[in-house]
């Protein structure tokens, strides 16, 4: 699953459910505009370490929200 390739219902439940941290919903928005983790690591002045932490950090609460659907 890509982000970008959600339906703004989806991204919005996420939103609403995942209990991101600001970086986190940085990260999602971000993402779901198709942007890549280079872009968002230059906005943020964020390490490619630190970009892959918070992508996998979104992915692992993602998963958690559609394993109980």
């Amino acid at each position: 699953m890509k982000i970008h390739e959600l339906t703004k219902p989806e991204l919005d439940m996420f939103r609403e459910l995942c209990n991101f941290t600001p970086d986190e919903l940085f990260y999602f928005n971000e993402r779901a505009q198709h942007k890549t983790h280079l872009q968002i690591a230059m906005a943020k002045y964020w390490s490619d370490s630190k970009v892959n932490a918070v992508s996998k950090s979104v992915r692992t609460k993602i998963s958690r929200i559609k394993a109980n659907f």
